[in-house]
């Protein structure tokens, strides 16, 4: 029988444990290898001619690097807290009733709180699980 050779069957494995010279590509080869497009972007299918393919950072894996833009969300989200009044409103509250209409989750309504605190638009008040968020409107008077 020949070695690697198990039955008759060509053992996959055989030679797994004979040491082997180590083999370096040469320079031409290593520099094919650098200069090989990885995809050709002609042949790509969710090529929309937005892609600039001289620019790395306008490459995306094929997804949507942000959420879509969600005004009537968003303008809801800004109508709860107008409506809340002085007393304000929380992030999970707004989620609780933004979710089943909109679908909004709260890291994209934080977000926004941000945005809109950043701004001035509202006001954060409390710290932690207790912060409430109070539209400007409703603030007294400094």
């Amino acid at each position: 029988m020949l070695p690697g050779r198990r039955g008759g069957q060509w053992k996959a494995t055989a030679g797994w444990d004979q040491p082997r010279p180590v083999t370096t590509p040469g320079a031409d080869e290593l520099e094919a290898m650098f200069l090989m497009p990885s995809v050709d972007p002609e042949s790509r299918a969710e090529s929309d001619g937005l892609t600039d393919w001289s620019d790395p950072s306008s490459w995306t894996a094929g997804r949507p690097v942000r959420e879509p833009k969600q005004p009537d969300a968003r303008q809801a989200a800004l109508d709860l807290l107008i409506a809340a009044g002085p007393a304000g409103t929380g992030a999970s509250a707004m989620e609780r009733d933004l979710k089943d209409t909109f679908g909004t989750r709260r890291p994209v309504i934080q977000r926004w709180l941000k945005e809109w605190a950043d701004s001035g638009e509202i006001a954060r008040v409390g710290e932690g699980s207790k912060a409430r968020y109070v539209h400007c409107r409703h603030l007294p008077e400094a």
